[in-house]
């Protein structure tokens, strides 16, 4: 028999080391936290992005395609996928699950930003503006995003990219998808779902 009040318990101590950034600790205790029920996706999200944080990006994959299985509207596991998946390179992957992510929540400025950074990685320099530009529209307060977007606006104005003739961005432009690939990785502070969602972490007292 399951007893919800040690599931939590697991849970939540699973959630605090996460945010102690004690990950090695934090995907011991959502392993236990599983054992006693498996079929919670949020459990399975938060283990995938302790992993994420750990750089062991293939475990943490495993995770968030449980979580989605289980719960296929939850757009933080895409972009936790997304997230594990861009740091293996394959961006084409990352692009469908920003791409489902947004079509779960459309104003959700991380997948339009992590799209637009992929796509500039591929070349695809006006498809990444598009991007950028409702990245920004939801987040316009992003100041250093922005400057990167100007950067890259004035780039294609002036022609100096020339679309379609594989002719890469300029130095300072191509630091865009490097300066934001580590932004995306270290700057913005993730937080469990469990926290998010309101859950009261149970003590022994």
């Amino acid at each position: 028999e399951i007893k919800p009040e040690k599931y939590e318990i697991w849970y939540n101590k699973g959630s605090l080391l996460w945010k102690l950034e004690r990950y090695e600790e934090a995907v011991n205790s959502y392993d236990k936290a599983i054992k006693l029920m498996p079929d919670d996706y949020e459990v399975w999200h938060n283990r995938g992005m302790a992993l994420n944080s750990l750089e062991r990006y293939e475990e943490a994959l495993t995770s968030f395609e449980q979580a989605i299985k289980i719960n296929s509207q939850c757009y933080q596991a895409f972009m936790g996928k997304s997230e594990a998946l861009l740091k293996l390179e394959k961006y084409e992957e990352v692009l469908s699950c920003c791409n489902y992510a947004i079509s779960i929540k459309n104003n959700c400025f991380e997948a339009w930003e992590k799209k637009g950074i992929v796509l500039e990685k591929l070349k695809r320099y006006k498809e990444a503006l598009v991007c950028y530009e409702d990245a920004l529209a939801i987040n316009p307060d992003d100041s250093e995003f922005q400057r990167k977007f100007n950067i890259l606006m004035s780039e294609l104005q002036g022609e100096k990219v020339l679309i379609g003739k594989n002719q890469p961005l300029s130095q300072g432009n191509l630091d865009l998808s490097s300066h934001q690939d580590k932004k995306l990785s270290h700057s913005k502070k993730v937080h469990p779902l469990a926290l998010l969602n309101g859950k009261k972490v149970k003590t022994d007292n």
